[in-house]
């Protein structure tokens, strides 16, 4: 993935930096997935014979979907973006030039 552009401004940076703290908090549940899922961990693989429980695999969804809702709140705007009234998200909006 590109690395975010900046202008410098103390939001950007602020933004950039919650970014990156999302990041590697998404990479160590990543890990923790696939650490377990290659132990066989019951929670994760699907194979209820063991001793984990669906209930391990519906925490690390939701940490996993916390995750990602609070990677999505960081690439809002408070205000509309500018030349594009009513588009805060700065990935999803229209181009100005391309509609």
């Amino acid at each position: 993935m590109p690395a975010l552009e900046s202008d410098g401004s103390a939001a950007q940076l602020a933004t950039k930096a919650r970014l990156d703290e999302s990041t590697v908090a998404y990479d160590a549940m990543r890990a923790a997935h696939t650490a377990a899922a290659a132990g066989g961990n019951p929670s994760v693989t699907g194979d209820e014979s063991g001793g984990g429980t669906t209930k391990d695999h519906a925490d690390i969804q939701q940490r996993l979907d916390a995750a990602l809702v609070q990677t999505e709140r960081l690439m809002t705007r408070q205000d509309d973006l500018p030349h594009r009234n009513r588009f805060r998200h700065q990935i999803y909006a229209p181009g100005f030039y391309t509609g």
